[in-house]
């Protein structure tokens, strides 16, 4: 397939995304053309519609889609595969894929509650617990290792998320309340913690210990 280029516009360092025109079912799409470094070292980056032809300069990254739509960005200081769960979650929220966007946060969740666990076998702590996300946080919430103001929350993956997620029948309203107690959740779990850290750090370099 080939496609003229009709306009483009910069996003950022070489990259550009470009509206175009399939030569054979004359359809329209917006592609994200990286400038190719590696075989034009050096060389001044035209925009796309000055070239003859963009193929020997720019490779496709990938075309724009419904799901760059903005959407809630995942909360601060997640380790990258929660926060890549997360986000992937909120995409598939904004298309009105709810089956997956709660798949996406119920597995965002699953990791982040598989690292508050202890090691050893505490009380109350069967395999049930270690392997599925409901019963663990009943465990969390039971030992306080979750703050009690979340658990009202966490219905969400107790009763409708948890079903609705096995039999494919998750609607937008519980949707909408999984990303709600995950954000919260995960916020709870890294995103305080860390700007405390940070925080702390900025004052003793403002206020050294003598």
């Amino acid at each position: 397939m080939t496609f003229d280029v009709f306009r483009d516009s910069p996003i950022g360092d070489d990259v550009w995304e470009a509206f175009c025109v399939c030569r054979a079912c004359e359809r329209a799409t917006i592609f994200e053309l990286a400038w190719d470094k590696d075989a034009r070292p050096g060389t001044h980056v035209p925009a796309p519609t000055n070239l003859e032809s963009a193929t020997p300069f720019f490779g496709v990254r990938r075309y724009v889609s419904v799901a760059d739509l903005n959407t809630r960005p995942s909360p601060e200081h997640l380790p990258a595969d929660i926060a890549a769960a997360f986000e992937e979650g909120a995409k598939c929220l904004k298309i009105s894929c709810f089956n997956a966007a709660a798949a996406m946060f119920r597995l965002a969740l699953d990791i982040a509650t598989r690292g508050l666990l202890p090691s050893d076998d505490a009380e109350g702590l069967n395999k049930r617990a270690r392997l599925f996300l409901a019963p663990r946080l009943d465990w969390l919430f039971e030992n306080a290792k979750l703050p009690e103001r979340l658990k009202r929350l966490a219905s969400v993956v107790k009763d409708d998320g948890n079903d609705g997620v096995h039999d494919g029948t998750i609607d937008e309203e519980t949707a909408d309340d999984l990303i709600n107690f995950a954000e919260a959740l995960l916020t709870e779990i890294y995103t305080m913690p860390k700007n405390i850290e940070m925080a702390e750090a900025r004052r003793k370099k403002r206020k050294p210990e003598r």
